[in-house]
């Protein structure tokens, strides 16, 4: 049954990344995962998230068929095949048909008014499903977006200030114009794609946020609102989206 539920929990269809090699100790492995921080907070806003590993190209309207939202996450870099990037500024886990496939559910689940949440990457590959482009690297270019902490700790602890557009669907979502976010990458989009809109920014002029006209509900920005489970702005951000995925 389309748009089916567990119980009153409405399924999150999560996309996920792909490791190879030797992840964990000496042995070679082939893992499909995602961060826990998002199955947590998808979980606590009232979801049930599901995992979805690469699929098989033209498969993807059909997948969101049985779901009531999609969580785009973040990580890895975007793939030079799919950005035109300089390879050498690309980290070594992208993967193209990883890329290719959220690519093919973004456009599934816009086109079906499905709600999508895009985080991150997600925001960024976003952008560049509609033929935008992308910063290469953006870290260290500014005290708003120094290089990016490997520690977790320190990662978790850096804040800076976005503005939302009046009347946004995030500025609505958190009840400000301004907020606190904690922005991790050093990819950034560049040019905006085709029928999206710049919702917010950072103040050193980075795209922060944007939103594709003319969608039922899509909120896509750069920072991590998985990562602040005590942040009450964003524990509303993912119960908005339970709810709209409810409805």
């Amino acid at each position: 049954m389309a748009g089916s539920t567990e119980g009153t929990r409405p399924l999150v269809l999560v996309t996920a990344w792909r490791r190879s090699g030797k992840v964990w100790g000496e042995w070679e492995r082939d893992i499909v995962g995602a961060e826990g921080f998002y199955v947590s907070a998808l979980q606590r806003a009232g979801t049930s998230p599901v995992l979805a590993p690469v699929g098989i190209p033209g498969t993807a309207a059909s997948l969101l068929s049985h779901v009531r939202g999609l969580l785009v996450i973040g990580g890895e870099d975007l793939h030079p095949d799919v950005t035109g990037a300089d390879p050498a500024t690309v980290g070594s886990n992208a993967l193209a048909d990883r890329d290719r496939w959220e690519i093919e559910l973004l456009d599934a689940a816009l086109d079906c008014d499905l709600p999508v949440l895009a985080i991150c990457r997600g925001m960024q590959l976003l952008n560049v499903a509609r033929g935008g482009t992308l910063h290469v690297d953006v870290s260290g270019s500014s005290d708003v977006h120094p290089p990016v902490p490997e520690d977790i700790d320190e990662a978790l602890a850096y804040r800076h200030d976005v503005s939302l557009t009046p009347g946004s669907l995030l500025a609505r979502a958190y009840g400000t114009q301004s907020k606190s976010v904690n922005s991790l990458h050093h990819q950034a989009i560049d040019r905006l794609g085709d029928g999206l809109v710049v919702t917010g920014r950072a103040t050193d002029g980075a795209i922060e946020a944007i939103e594709p006209v003319g969608a039922a509900w899509c909120a896509a920005m750069q920072w991590h609102p998985e990562l602040l489970p005590e942040d009450a702005a964003e524990v509303s951000l993912f119960r908005e989206f339970a709810q709209r995925c409810s409805a």
